[in-house]
């Protein structure tokens, strides 16, 4: 109060300042809780304080009211209209510093006055400035509500969308012409700025609502960017068009820089280039059309005004062509997708999308280089200091541009100025110059060919290695790293015969990253880059740098003891012994491994992971000079690491055990003692899926099994192998309460345990174990098939599934019918004994033995495919739907294994595909759906192998309306082709059909059409891309809830309403969701919106995928939402506000569920950098955390953690 009084006060106006410093301290320090009560006090006082005469008091209480508004401005709700009514009225103040401050303090206040008042302060503004450009001398006002409004953008833009169709022509109108000289002066250049600098604001802040004035956009920023009213650069031009041919057409000398401290039109410029790069760098990502048009208009004309005058304008376009010319260069790499990395064909399916674009954008790109080469020019000849910052950007731009087009023929004219630049005495300010040249060069050697970098290498190599004995930590160690280039660009087949000349510069190459190698006392990133530079250069010229080797072994060696350099040193020792020139260590080898294995040991994940891929490829180049007795060491603690913690290490550990046997069969024994118990017990982990870690596993049975060593016999690798399911003791588990129980085997475990047996038994040299092996097999399977009755978990019926698969991956891989010829008929008969039992957990053996039979028929289909086929047809309607799944089972086994076949089909396997089709023709319309969903499969699987013969047959099914289930089937059949590597090409010419299943009549149908269209969309977008539009308009009509399909179900004590649509809701949701993950821009999120609430409202289950799918769009169109929050907020609140129950059941559980996924959803959209100026999120949020229920969940989900983050 005391201060308030002093700066209110007409006495002691000079020290009014210093009363108001200390009212500022006071308002950034005062406790939050003390700061509600204080805002009160103030806002009253500073608001009259503001409306006083005196102009001093005016700006310091505009400066203290700014601070208020932005720590406290959500407490004073009260006040929130007096204070917009006294800031605008100071907006037509006569003294500028006073409508700055207002400004400014307007600023603050839209941050947290309601939706309502904002709206009105939004319009105030607009209808000052359409009155003031009524009037031929309304400038300064429409200068000042021009740049309010422009303040109000860069605050809350997200909140002004829904007015921006009368904001934006308004304020821009007042731009008039370029060529209008009643403009041409200091004030109207200021005005202009704001006003480019507000559309910048709004073009940023509302990416959406401010598409239908991109065009306009786009072509006041072009105009304004040549706007330089006070200088003719065409004068200069043609005085420099007699140097062109002297400098062989790529530019002219240096111009004398034109200087005028009066002129600020460059202000103008610099504002207009802003908002052309704020336009390509929100609408241009993800977007080729608008790259394309964005290249067309705007390319050229970036490109002409490089000779820009205004050094920090020339930046400002430099980089904005930079960042138009990177949009292509992203488009153009491959993208891996967060999910799904793994899939087959995925990275193949981003390519797909933008593939026609994409040539349409670099030839676009490729057509103005030439051009952009001509104008790079001049700028990167500048020799004044100041230019350097534009020279680093200039290059910086030729880096990007070898990321979409090859330089080759540029680079004589372009590399001299790079060189010149490495070359040159380090200094502070020409550091990044050098770092950027340096990059420069470094891209060009990776990306050219031989026949480009041959003939600069003689000039390349110097100046790279001049950086590595450089100053600045950063240019050394891009100088180090640019040697694995340098090495590949002098020798790019390392077995080949090396060039004369660029054998010159291995000896000096090795001289300078040697004393980096050896010196302690340097950056850490130095030391690593050294370190790494040197394995680069032996692996490629060791032959050359023999006698060396020893020197830097020992350099090396001596990092091994270093925490910080010790992955490093492991590094290059792996690239040197991995070197295709196999240089020999064999003088180091021992040494090394013995210095190594005990890393094994340390706790440090990426350390283990280095160290077992550098002894695997020491053991591998040591020709046996690795002891048997170090051997057996580093067994010893391989196998500490083989568990299914992880699977990554694990599979390291085998691969190095497997190079271990291979180069020492003497350490078998060492193998079997220490190892295979470990791998024996991954076998049983439900974790070891196919994949790497698996094939490893196969590959160390397979290596065993051809040693055929008397330490480790072929009877032993059965044996051990087949322990779980065999051995009492083994099969047992300690349950959670610690007694013993039977130990439940995974089929996944099972399948691997089958394989290891089968890879032993096609591998023995012995033929007659081999045979021996499979004879037991079949006697064994013929002897239990009598004793599973109900197919219950014991150790039993565990080796019978064991031996039906393993003799199904014999049988997968061999002729058994010339083998064992009773074996097709041995494991028929256990299918057909089976399956006479009605218990339902007998399922898994079926299972088992339909993969047996499919892949004991795949060895010999021309014999056991038609008595296949046979079954299925002579059995017909009297087959049990359970005969005929397991029958298409075996077919599924059969066609996986025709996918695995490389390169194109033979002749013999095409027939086998079409005598398929008949067979699943006849069982689409099975009443039986698990039967159906095997169809499905088997289709969609042959859709695969063989696109063009399949997919006509599925179109013309998709278009029979006698039946439904049917159609059902062919929808289905979408989903499974869509998880593999398929020809999209071939689908997109068919698609149609698919797509009308959405719109059938029976709602199972559209259901399955648009979960199949959901998994199309998450592997191969590109296919359905083109009709999105059409199929998100589908998906909205199926989003609302339809009372027609609700119906009561007469339960007796009570009846039970049940909606048909709940299914179709979740799944159109469900294909949002993936929509925004792989083609968001296909989504109108304005025109989303209310079908998003809608869906806020439903059931629980459409409440949590709405959820979900909120929580994207705070990611991906956090404007849109925060525009609005009144309507999002709403039902977040009613599902929040849930009585939270805590007696635990199933339904409980369920609402329990829903409430934490909607406060994952408010925390989200909390999370939005913009957010914490928005009130009524603010609010919410402090609400809901003052409940302590949910307050707990809060903290359980660590919510607040995310926000801060």
């Amino acid at each position: 109060d005391r201060l308030c009084d002093l700066i209110l006060s007409k006495q002691k106006s000079e020290l009014r300042d210093i009363y108001s410093i200390g009212l500022k301290a006071a308002v950034a320090d005062v406790p939050q809780a003390m700061g509600v009560q204080m805002s009160h006090k103030l806002s009253s006082r500073l608001t009259g304080g503001v409306n006083d005469d005196d102009e001093s008091i005016k700006v310091e209480c505009l400066d203290i009211l700014s601070d208020l508004l932005k720590r406290f401005g959500n407490s004073m709700t009260m006040e929130h209209e007096g204070l917009a009514s006294s800031l605008l009225a100071q907006l037509g103040s006569e003294r500028q510093v006073v409508r700055k401050r207002a400004t400014a303090c307007l600023g603050q206040l839209a941050c947290v006055v309601s939706d309502t008042l904002l709206h009105s302060i939004v319009v105030q503004l607009l209808d000052e400035i359409e009155k003031s450009q009524q009037t031929s001398e309304g400038v300064p006002n429409t200068h000042t509500f021009i740049q309010a409004v422009g303040t109000m953008s860069r605050m809350v833009g997200y909140r002004l969308g829904s007015q921006l169709n009368r904001i934006f022509p308004l304020v821009t109108s007042a731009l008039k012409s370029p060529d209008d000289e009643s403009m041409f002066n200091e004030q109207a250049d200021e005005l202009r700025e704001n006003i480019l600098h507000a559309v910048e604001s709004l073009v940023m802040r509302c990416p959406r609502e401010v598409k239908n004035h991109l065009d306009d956009a786009i072509i006041l920023s072009s105009k304004f960017l040549v706007y330089d009213p006070n200088y003719n650069y065409d004068s200069d031009e043609d005085e420099s068009g007699a140097d062109s041919e002297e400098d062989d057409d790529y530019g002219y000398d240096d111009e004398d820089d034109y200087d005028d401290d009066d002129d600020t039109s460059w202000k103008v410029r610099r504002a207009s280039i802003k908002v052309l790069k704020s336009i390509i760098s929100t609408h241009c990502k993800g977007e080729p059309e608008f790259q394309i048009r964005m290249l067309k208009d705007c390319q050229k004309l970036l490109i002409s005004r490089f000779k820009e005058r205004e050094e920090s304008v020339k930046i400002d376009i430099i980089n904005c062509y930079k960042v138009l010319v990177h949009t292509v260069a992203d488009s153009v790499k491959p993208t891996f997708r967060k999910k799904n990395q793994e899939s087959c064909g995925h990275d193949e399916m981003q390519m797909e999308v933008d593939d026609i674009e994409n040539e349409s954008q670099t030839t676009l790109v490729k057509d103005q280089l030439p051009s952009a080469i001509c104008a790079t020019v001049p700028v990167l000849k500048r020799t004044e200091r100041k230019g350097l910052k534009a020279k680093q950007e200039a290059i910086s731009l030729l880096r990007e541009l070898s990321l979409v087009s090859n330089l080759d023929e540029h680079l004589p004219v372009i590399l001299p100025f790079m060189i010149d630049a490495c070359a040159k005495s380090s200094s502070s300010k020409e550091s990044a110059l050098k770092l950027e040249s340096l990059l420069f060069i470094r891209e060009v050697l990776l990306r050219h060919n031989v026949s480009v970098t041959g003939p600069i290498l003689k000039d390349v190599c110097p100046a790279i290695l001049k950086c590595i004995g450089g100053d600045w930590y950063r240019v050394v160690a891009e100088g180090l790293r640019s040697i694995e280039a340098l090495s590949k660009a002098m020798r790019p087949e390392i077995l080949a015969e090396m060039d004369v000349e660029a054998q010159k510069f291995v000896s000096p190459c090795y001289e300078a990253i040697l004393p980096r190698l050896k010196s302690n006392d340097i950056d850490q990133e130095i030391k690593e880059s050294a370190i790494l530079a040197m394995g680069t250069l032996f692996a490629y010229f060791g032959d050359m740098l023999i006698g060396e080797l020893p020197t830097v072994i020992d350099a090396i060696r001596s990092r091994l003891s270093n925490q910080i350099t010790r992955q490093a040193a492991l590094k290059a020792i792996r690239t040197i012994a991995s070197s295709p020139l196999r240089i020999d260590l064999q003088k180091n080898t021992t040494q090394l491994a013995e210095g190594l294995f005990h890393f094994l040991r340390q706790q440090s994940r990426s350390l283990k992971q280095e160290t077992l891929l550098t002894l695997d490829a020491l053991v591998l180049s040591s020709n046996g000079a690795i002891a048997t007795e170090l051997c057996a060491k580093i067994l010893v603690d391989s196998a500490k690491l083989i568990n299914d913690n992880d699977l990554y290490l694990s599979q390291l550990a085998i691969r190095l055990s497997v190079s271990i046997v291979q180069c020492r069969p003497e350490s078998v024994l060492s193998l079997k003692k220490d190892v295979f118990p470990s791998v024996c017990s991954l076998l049983q982990s439900p974790l070891l899926q196919e994949g790497s870690t698996l094939d490893s596993i196969l590959l160390l049975i397979k290596t065993i099994a051809l040693l055929n060593h008397s330490d480790f016999t072929y009877d032993e690798i059965i044996s051990k192998s087949m322990d779980p399911v065999e051995n009492d003791e083994d099969a047992m588990d300690i349950s959670a309460d610690g007694e013993m129980e039977k130990k439940s085997l995974s089929r996944s475990a099972l399948s691997s345990i089958s394989k290891c047996v089968a890879t032993a038994c096609l591998n023995t040299p012995e033929v007659d174990k081999r045979k021996r092996t499979m004879t037991n097999i079949i006697s064994e399977i013929e002897g239990m098939q009598t004793s599973i009755d109900d197919g219950s978990n014991t150790l039993r019926t565990l080796k019978f599934h064991t031996l039906l698969l393993s003799i199904g991956q014999i049988g997968r891989s061999l002729d058994l019918s010339k083998e064992i010829p009773s074996a097709y008929k041995t494991v028929t008969n256990a299918l057909m004994h089976v399956e006479t039992h009605d218990s339902a957990s007998i399922e898994e053996t079926l299972t088992i033995g339909a993969m047996a039979l499919g892949n004991v028929t795949v060895g010999c289909m021309d014999l056991y495919l038609p008595k296949l086929f046979t079954a299925l047809h002579t059995d017909g309607d009297t087959a049990t739907e359970r005969h005929q799944y397991v029958l298409l089972r075996a077919m599924l086994e059969i066609i996986s294994s025709l996918s695995e076949c490389e390169g194109d089909l033979s002749a013999q396997n095409v027939s086998h595909i079409q005598s398929m089709i008949p067979v699943l023709e006849e069982n689409c319309e099975h009443k039986e759906e698990g039967v159906r969903n095997m169809v499905s499969e088997c289709f969609g699987r042959l859709s695969l192998i063989d696109a063009q013969l399949i997919l006509p047959r599925l179109t013309s099914m998709c278009n029979d309306q006698s039946s439904t289930l049917k159609r059902w089937t062919i929808a289905n059949s979408l989903k499974y082709m869509s998880v593999g590597n398929l020809d999209t090409k071939t689908l997109k010419d068919h698609i149609e059909p698919f797509l009308k299943l959405t719109e059938d009549k029976d709602l199972r149908v559209r259901r399955t059409a648009l979960l199949a269209i959901n998994s199309l969309s998450h592997h191969h977008p590109s296919v359905i891309l083109s009709y999105a539009p059409q199929i998100i308009r589908i998906l909205y009509y199926e989003m609302s809830v339809k009372p027609e399909l609700k119906r009561k179900v007469d339960l007796g004590p009570f009846k039970h309403t049940i909606d048909d649509g709940l299914p179709l809701r979740k799944a159109a949701f469900a294909c949002i969701s993936t929509f925004l993950d792989s083609m968001p821009q296909v989504v109108d999120v304005s025109e989303f919106l209310p079908h998003l609430v809608k869906g806020l409202e439903d059931v629980n289950d459409v409440q949590m995928s709405c959820h979900f799918i909120l929580q994207q769009l705070c990611r991906w169109s956090p404007t849109m939402l925060l525009s609005n929050t009144s309507i999002i907020l709403n039902p977040l609140a009613l599902t929040i506000n849930k009585q939270i129950k805590q007696k635990r059941t199933g339904t409980v559980d369920r609402t329990n569920d829903v409430i934490r996924s909607a406060l994952r959803s408010l925390f989200a959209l909390a999370a939005i950098p913009e957010a914490a100026r928005d009130r009524s999120i603010q609010d919410f949020c402090a609400k809901v955390q003052s409940k302590p229920d949910i307050a707990e969940i809060i903290q359980s989900e660590h919510l607040l953690d995310k926000v801060r983050s």
